[in-house]
Parts: structure tokens; C-alpha cells; sequence
């Protein structure tokens, strides 16, 4: 299960108050942090999509008209420094050295001890078998960001929102990128450093304490260290009964079973610098991949849009909502596209019901709306969702 010299280095007798130590790290360190930047939701990845980190799904209405008024403005708010956002860039990179610095202080310098006894397998395998134990989560994340359940929808809405508030909604591919690396290399060391490089062999020795064998052991440390990183990432203000909440509970068996994978990479290589490598490519495609996403469907939505008319013709704004939904391009809404864009302004619409407004909306029952058809259905004032989409994107109080 791991190679011999990491059983020697993680069997080594631990001491025993030192574990529950090393567990406040996971529980304390990502919250307080949260707590001490309260404008940013911490992401264990800078954001990344649902599969394995930081998503805390939107708690407040506030959200999805947020996320609509940043992808459907015509003049950006500015940024603090130029492209952006270096408010939020500074929160989040104290955020994370908050967690080093409590884990090294807690641990009495594991965390520098680790990168001193790790078992290097060298450069660049290192980096090149992180990326390729990235891909079957890439896959995971592909199968999430496409979905329209009300469970992973929140969370995505919530990786766009956090992207657009850091770099606006103007593509700025260069700025982002090297803003994106900077971060994800970051926090892939960090949180691979302090979770599976301090707590992981820490938490592995408690478990030979009380007379498991080294493989035993070196599960129950991967198993609870991952616990703990999934917990430490979720935002439970609520105490348990938010935690048990669908979209918080799932962000934490996401954030859980991302931690037990590269926990699972470590011990199967010994090399400390893959899962970070990994992580830190896994942050890097989702975070930027999000950012070139959404400013390609903002410059498509607003193709053939007069922004001068925005303000004052609803018939304009609307086509603008109806672009920005057409995420394949087709010029055509589906029922999928239909969903999840309702939700993105704040309408949460039953998969059966978007079936229903789909069918009385599509009158020459190809299955899509074409703009026509949508402006039909929005015009139908005696549908609820009708009038929650003016209430939401048009400003129409009825």
C-alpha cells in the first residue's frame, strides 16, 4: 500500500498530543482564515468546480443577480487594479499562509520537516504524474459542470461568480493566467503540505499507537485527514444542522473523497511534490478554464448587441439573456440550457417543469427555443417564472 521507506519515515512513535493538535489545523485553520477575510469564500483550489475543492454553494438571493449583473453589464465594474481584483488576491494568499503558518506552529516545523524527509521520485516525473493523476478528476469535474441538478448547480454558479469578481468579465487571458498559477501553486502547497504531508503521517501514527499494523494505519490516516480537509472547506456557520444541508453536505463528500485521492497518490508514490503538482494543475484548468469560459460567452452573448440600448430596451436585454443561456452556440435554448441559464438569474425551475414551460413555449416543437419563442415566453405574463425572469434580469416589478 506504501512504499517501505514511508512506513519506516510515518511509523516512527508520534507524539500522541500532538495529534489532536494537527486535527485543529483542518478544523480551525480554513475557517478562521474565512473568517478573518470574510469578503472572500476561501477555495481549497481557488475555486474550483465541485469534484474536489472549495465551492461553498450561495447562501443569499443576492448571488445569482450578482453573477447576472457582472456577465450581462455592458461596462464592467472596475477592478482594483486594473484587471484584477488584488483585494481578493491578497485575501486569499493571507488566507493560506494563515494555514501554514498555524499548521507549522502547531506541528513544531512538520511542516518544513516533511520536504526535508520526502522521498523525491525527482524532476520532472514528479510534475508529470501529477498531471496524469489529474485526469480521471478533470473527467469528474467535466460530468458536474454540465449538470443541471440543484445540488451542483449552486456550487457552480459559485466558482462563476468568484471568478468574475476577481477578473471581471473582459477576457484578460495573460493577466489570468499567471494570476491563476501563482495562486493554485499556492494553495496546492499549502493545503498538500499541511493535510497530507503534516496531518496524513501525524494522524497514521495514532493509529499504530493503539495497535493497528502499517497498512491499517496508513488508511485510518488518509481516511481522517481527508475527513477533516472536507470538513475544513465547508462553510457550516449553521453548526450541524448546515452541515447537513444537500448542497453543504455534498460540497463536503466532494471535498472528502478529493482529499482521500490525493492522499491515495501520495502513499502510492512517496513523493510529496506529485500531489501538489496535481493539485495545483487540477486549481489551474478549472480557475482559469473558468475564466476563458465565461469571457468567450459574454463576447458571443454580445455579438450584434447595441450596448447603448441595453439600458433602455427591454427587447435588446433580452436577447442578451437569451445569448448568454445558448451555451453550445446553436442559437437555440434547450431545456438543459434553459434550466441551468433560469437559475443562473436566480429562477429555480423543476426538471419536470422545465419540460412543461419548454413545450407550451415551443411553438414549432423542435424540441428548442429560437429568440422568438423565448420572447414569447418571457411576454406570458401569467406564468410565476415569466415573471420572476423580469423581476430578475429585466427589473420589472409586478
Amino acid at each position: 500500500f506504501c512504499r517501505p521507506s514511508h512506513r519506516q519515515r510515518r511509523t516512527s512513535p508520534p507524539r500522541m498530543k500532538a495529534v489532536p493538535q494537527l486535527a485543529l489545523v483542518g478544523l480551525l485553520a480554513l475557517p478562521l482564515s474565512r473568517a478573518l477575510a470574510p469578503a472572500v469564500r476561501i477555495p481549497s483550489a481557488v475555486a474550483p468546480r465541485p469534484a474536489l475543492a472549495l465551492r461553498p454553494a450561495p447562501r443569499c438571493a443576492a448571488a445569482p443577480a450578482r453573477c447576472a449583473e457582472l456577465r450581462l453589464s455592458a461596462n464592467p465594474p472596475a477592478l482594483g487594479f486594473r484587471y484584477v481584483n488584488s483585494n481578493m488576491v491578497l485575501q486569499l494568499v493571507f488566507s493560506q499562509s494563515l494555514v501554514f503558518v498555524l499548521a507549522t506552529a502547531l506541528s513544531a516545523g512538520g511542516t518544513f520537516q516533511v520536504w526535508a524527509d520526502n522521498d523525491a521520485i525527482g524532476f520532472p516525473q514528479a510534475p508529470l504524474v501529477g498531471a496524469l493523476a489529474v485526469l480521471p478528476l478533470l473527467a469528474l469535474n467535466q460530468a458536474l459542470e454540465s449538470s443541471e441538478s440543484p445540488v451542483f448547480a449552486p456550487m457552480n454558479l459559485s466558482t462563476d461568480l468568484l471568478v468574475l469578481s476577481m477578473f471581471g468579465s473582459r477576457s484578460e487571458p495573460v493577466v489570468a493566467f499567471f494570476v491563476s498559477l501563482g495562486l493554485c501553486l499556492l494553495v496546492g502547497l499549502v493545503e498538500e503540505t499541511v493535510f497530507r504531508g503534516v496531518l496524513l503521517p501525524f494522524l497514521s501514527g495514532g493509529g499504530e499507537a493503539v495497535g493497528m499494523d502499517a497498512s491499517s494505519s496508513a488508511v485510518f490516516g488518509a481516511v481522517l485527514s481527508s475527513l477533516i480537509f472536507g470538513l475544513g472547506h465547508c462553510n457550516v456557520r449553521g453548526g450541524l444542522a448546515g452541515l447537513l444541508e444537500a448542497e453543504t453536505f455534498t460540497l463536503f463528500l466532494l471535498q472528502s473523497l478529493g482529499g482521500a485521492f490525493w492522499a491515495a497518490v501520495y502513499l502510492a508514490t512517496g513523493d510529496l511534490a506529485v500531489p501538489v503538482a496535481g493539485h495545483a494543475l487540477y486549481d489551474l484548468v478549472i480557475f482559469f478554464g473558468t475564466h476563458l469560459r465565461l469571457t468567450s460567452q459574454r463576447s458571443y452573448a454580445f455579438r450584434g448587441i447595441d450596448e447603448e440600448k441595453l439600458k433602455t430596451d427591454p427587447r435588446e436585454r433580452l436577447k442578451l439573456v437569451f445569448y448568454t443561456m445558448d451555451t453550445n452556440r446553436d442559437g437555440k435554448i434547450s431545456r438543459k440550457e434553459l434550466r441551468i441559464g433560469l437559475y443562473s438569474f436566480g429562477v429555480v425551475v423543476p426538471r419536470d417543469w422545465s419540460r412543461m414551460l419548454l413545450a407550451k413555449s415551443d411553438e414549432d416543437r423542435s424540441g428548442q427555443l429560437d429568440f422568438t419563442e423565448f420572447m414569447n415566453f418571457v411576454d406570458d405574463n401569467d406564468a410565476t417564472v415569466s415573471k420572476a425572469i423580469k423581476r430578475s434580469v429585466l427589473g420589472v416589478r409586478q
